[in-house]
């Protein structure tokens, strides 16, 4: 069994506890976690190593990285999915079922990397479950930076890394155009 990286012990909001994924299918308890104090955060894939468009069409919930911010990411946390390119943007919204913990990816999620030996390789991942796919009608990046709520989004001002934190007016300006859509 893994054990996830920094499992936060009190938040700003008060005390969280989480508990670790088992294969009975154990879910994190999460205490003085109300949804005004639940992060939000961008995971950016690049499609040129990993075939997230397909995966996105497939998989109900993936493994992934967190290289970035391992300690303040936590089961429950919102995710933002924002694929690299030409057509950058937000492609679904999701939760995360776990914290992050040291392990290869899954079976599955193997198949969509370009080099599965990526995949292989023992990091902290967390796992996302998606609850809406975007793929037919993303936010892409050239109407989000329209937007002036999101000029300090960071994945738009340095957009090199995989996971980015998203502040509270920045998600509501999200969730604004995610109503439009």
């Amino acid at each position: 069994m893994m054990k996830p990286l920094d499992p936060p012990t009190t938040s700003e909001a008060g005390p969280v506890a989480v508990v670790e994924p088992t294969r009975e299918g154990a879910t994190a308890l999460k205490v003085g976690h109300a949804d005004r104090d639940r992060a939000t955060w961008i995971f950016q894939a690049n499609p040129a190593l990993y075939d997230i468009h397909r995966s996105l069409k497939l998989e109900a919930r993936e493994w992934w990285g967190c290289l970035q911010h391992t300690g303040r990411i936590r089961a429950g946390d919102r995710v933002l999915i924002w694929i690299s390119g030409p057509r950058a943007g937000i492609y679904a919204v999701g939760e995360l079922e776990t914290g992050p913990s040291l392990r290869p990816d899954s079976p599955v999620g193997l198949r969509y990397w370009t080099d599965p030996v990526d995949g292989m390789s023992r990091r902290p991942r967390a796992l996302v479950r998606y609850d809406r796919v975007l793929l037919d009608d993303p936010l892409l990046r050239e109407y989000l930076r329209c937007d002036p709520d999101l000029w300090g989004l960071s994945v738009l001002r340095q957009p090199r890394g995989t996971n980015f934190p998203v502040t509270e007016r920045e998600w509501r300006a999200v969730e604004g155009w995610l109503e439009q859509v």
